[in-house]
């Protein structure tokens, strides 16, 4: 029993204490060698019993990891004999272990009622005991193979196809084991090859990318499971630089590696299985056949064009799909394209998702690297941000499916239907969402390089000086509309004309709203939702005004009568006029137009109503996915920190505010807001509470500030306060506050109260969050406090509730 001891104290030690980054590669094969003496140990103490202790699952195939669970089957002739002797030692000391103890008879009964259990005895080894079991096993299970006549192969093919109709698009975060290309796409191979070896059959060997790529796959599995402590398969964007320290290699390097080898090993299962599913549903195949027949339907027919070699062979290899690719695609990108080379080109990204299935296939013959090189540097390339959800080059392809999704009128954004409609031709926008964030990885800003890239392209291709020169202008103005729609004061017709002038005409709003939209999309899913389509909305819509020459470019004062008049409707029977104009009177310049009549009725409605010092009043609306709040108080410093803070408490995000006071003193706030827990609107039957709890802080008799480091406390903190960025910037005479920061709890109530504190007022915020980040823009009043003064403020605002100094 020491003996026994000795081997299984020597497993553990290896599982428990591997520090070197080298052993990485090598440790599955140690932590399994080991195993296998710890067993044998084991064994031999337990009187070395009659049965035979089979090693099955990652443990048969040697590819143990630190959090592996121990897989065994125990094979007997009837009578097993102290099995609990040799499973007890493994369960004291805290293993997972999945046990079968089966004769011959009950294992392959066992394996053919379920083809789980199957796979796992297909990579089955004798660890120790007679191996005779085992053969005896092996043997029947040959004859139960031929009898079922392949149905094995086409089990393990659709289940790789559900797994790649799961992620059309790579994913930037992969699960090391279940993502495509992933260990069990590698596993699913090896079943096949040992079911091959059963029924008498003479399989290829593993291709140098499979080995290649399980070694780093394992390698970086086991220094994921010593990073967290525990088993974990998710190669998470936070934990690239852990993992790759204990491996001492490079974050981004080591990330744009294991990308790659998922990608080498879903092309090699490509390969694989490309025999067992019918070319008539090979969806590679059919992207290819819808290319090859746009050429050969409309060029071939009416100009007598035919593509050039290089894009003629991409067409051979789609259409054909399979076994039967040779590569490199050559001999490369003629000088210049034909019509029929830039429709084949077209055509490919008309496909969308099977577009980009086509595209990988082509990338392993090097067609990207000969034909569009401007997108090379891209392959595989991970994202700087963890808010992305596919690598850059999937990102890319991921957009282009975004943008065929959206101009269709059932694609879930009705009025990027209408858009796409007046668009026309998709062509411009497609290209465009493939070469948009094509200068990433360059060094430099990716907007500007991508143009570059995208315009080089597009002239050497022939498409044209007019589309080239849109694309481009796409390209490098790509993020101009999301960051005026979340940033910026989108009622004040300054922004509006600045934007109108960038942007230049109709077509390019409309090619740059649909390829926003698109990206947006394509991104994560914290970075698209209602609210942020209702925001891109309204600036394409003041856009389009702007350019059309609707009366909104006539001057303010028609713009005055019209919102007055409409007003008057609104508000007609329920507010007396001399009312409402000496609402209006003693407001500041331009409330009208920046809240709008419809907003302003009902800042009159509610302000109607007498208010003292201790009271606040309510008014919500409800247009899905949001909640509208106006809040009528007298006003007071940190009135606005209280609210934020209140509403905090009360699980309620602030989206957008608005604020206005009267002459009077009189505060109107409007703010627009979503259930913080993801549930959109926030419900009638919760405002009560939230006004109670208002009054209360405002009262002095409720103690926000602990409350809300209270509940701060209960949520894990995942940002960190090296990202924070605080400045300052113009907007003509107004003052604009921009920060960036971790997400918290309660941290838009403790701005608002260092704000407060500098007697600041805020005249609009707006609130853009993506995952643990958010972005808080606060338009000022006229002041006289320092840019550095606020700045500090802010600051320190920002970093107190997490115990750290700033700068």
């Amino acid at each position: 029993m020491k003996q026994a001891g000795h081997g299984l104290e020597s497993f553990l030690a290896l599982r428990a204490g591997p520090g070197r980054a080298a052993s990485s590669e090598d440790l599955p094969a140690e932590l399994s060698a080991a195993l296998d003496q710890a067993l044998a140990d084991l064994y031999r103490a337990a009187g070395e019993p009659a049965l035979t202790v089979v090693a099955v699952g990652g443990y048969g195939r040697a590819e143990l990891c630190l959090g592996s669970d121990v897989d065994l089957l125990l094979l007997h002739d009837g009578d097993p004999g102290p099995v609990d002797r040799i499973l007890y030692p493994l369960w004291d000391a805290h293993l997972k272990v999945g046990q079968a103890v089966r004769t011959v008879g009950e294992t392959l009964s066992a394996c053919s009622d379920q083809v789980a259990t199957l796979c796992t005895v297909l990579t089955a080894r004798t660890v120790v005991g007679d191996p005779g079991r085992l053969g005896r096993l092996e043997h029947e299970l040959a004859r139960y193979l031929r009898r079922e006549g392949g149905r094995l192969r086409v089990v393990l093919a659709e289940e790789e196809r559900a797994g790649r109709e799961r992620e059309p698009f790579q994913w930037q975060a992969p699960d090391l084991k279940s993502s495509r290309g992933g260990l069990r796409t590698l596993q699913r191979m090896e079943w096949d090859r040992r079911r091959a070896r059963l029924v008498g059959e003479t399989p290829p060997p593993p291709t140098r990318a499979e080995v290649e790529g399980r070694r780093l796959l394992l390698a970086v599995r086991n220094a994921l499971h010593a990073v967290r402590g525990r088993p974990d398969d998710l190669l998470a964007v936070e934990l690239r630089p852990a993992v790759a320290a204990w491996m001492d290699r490079d974050p981004h390097r080591l990330a744009t590696e294991v990308l790659g080898a998922l990608r080498a090993i879903d092309a090699a299962a490509d390969r694989w299985w490309a025999g067992v599913r019918s070319p008539a549903t090979d969806p590679v195949a059919a992207a290819g056949r819808r290319v090859m027949g746009a050429i050969r339907g409309r060029w071939e027919k009416v100009s007598g064009e035919r593509p050039s070699p290089a894009l003629a062979a991409a067409g051979r290899v789609l259409a054909r799909g399979g076994p039967e690719w040779e590569g490199p695609v050559g001999p490369g990108l003629t000088p210049r394209w034909n019509s029929a080379d830039r429709a084949q080109f077209l055509r490919l990204l008309a496909a969308g998702r099977r577009g980009w299935d086509a595209y990988l296939r082509l990338d392993t013959v090097d067609w990207v690297a000969h034909t569009v090189p401007e997108l090379a540097h891209l392959r595989a390339a991970p994202q700087a941000e963890p808010f992305h959800t596919h690598p850059v080059d999937a990102h890319l392809w991921r957009t282009v499916d975004e943008v065929i999704g959206i101009a269709h009128p059932d694609g879930g954004e009705p009025w990027c239907a209408e858009l796409a409609e007046q668009a026309g031709s998709l062509d411009e926008v497609l290209m465009a969402a493939l070469f948009h964030d094509a200068g990433k990885g360059l060094g430099r800003d990716h907007s500007q390089a991508g143009a570059e890239l995208a315009t080089g392209f597009l002239h050497r291709a022939g498409f044209g000086t007019a589309t080239a020169e849109l694309v481009g202008k796409a390209v490098l103005h790509h993020l101009l509309l999301p960051r005026v729609a979340t940033r910026r004061d989108l009622d004040d017709p300054a922004v509006i004309a600045e934007v109108a002038e960038l942007v230049g005409d109709l077509h390019t709003l409309r090619v740059l709203t649909l390829l926003s939209v698109a990206d947006a999309r394509a991104t994560g899913p914290g970075s698209w939702n209602s609210w942020r389509s209702s925001l891109l909305q309204k600036l394409t819509s003041r856009l389009t005004e702007a350019m059309s020459g609707s009366p909104r470019r006539e001057g303010a004062e028609p713009l005055h009568r019209a919102a007055r008049s409409r007003l008057l409707e609104l508000v007609e029977g329920e507010v007396p006029v001399e009312e409402t104009w000496a609402h209006l009177d003693s407001m500041p310049a331009g409330y009208l137009l920046r809240f709008g009549p419809e907003a302003v009725a009902r800042h009159l409605r509610l302000a109607s109503h007498p208010v003292d010092d201790r009271q606040v009043l309510f008014d919500v609306t409800h247009a899905a996915p949001i909640s509208t709040l106006v809040m009528v108080a007298r006003d007071r410093p940190g009135l606005l920190a209280a609210l934020a803070g209140v509403l905090a408490l009360h699980n309620v995000s602030v989206l957008e505010g608005r604020f206005a006071t009267r002459a009077d003193g009189l505060a109107i706030d409007t703010l627009r807001v979503e259930d913080a827990l993801g549930s959109g609107m926030v419900g009638q039957g919760r405002w009560p509470a939230i006004r109670r709890d208002l009054e209360a802080v405002l009262a002095g008799n409720f103690p926000l500030r602990e409350r809300l480091a209270a509940k701060a406390a209960t949520y894990q903190r995942t940002g960190g306060d090296e990202e924070m960025v605080v400045a300052i910037r113009r907007e003509g005479a107004r003052r604009v506050l921009e920060v960036r920061a971790a997400d918290r709890m309660g941290l838009l109530s403790d701005l608002a109260s260092a704000l407060a504190g500098l007697t600041l007022d805020v005249q609009l915020a707006k609130v853009d969050t993506r995952q643990d980040r958010v972005l808080d823009v606060f338009y000022l009043g006229e002041s006289d406090v320092a840019d550095e003064t606020i700045i500090d403020a802010v600051t320190g605002a920002v970093a107190w509730r997490a115990g750290k100094d700033h700068p």
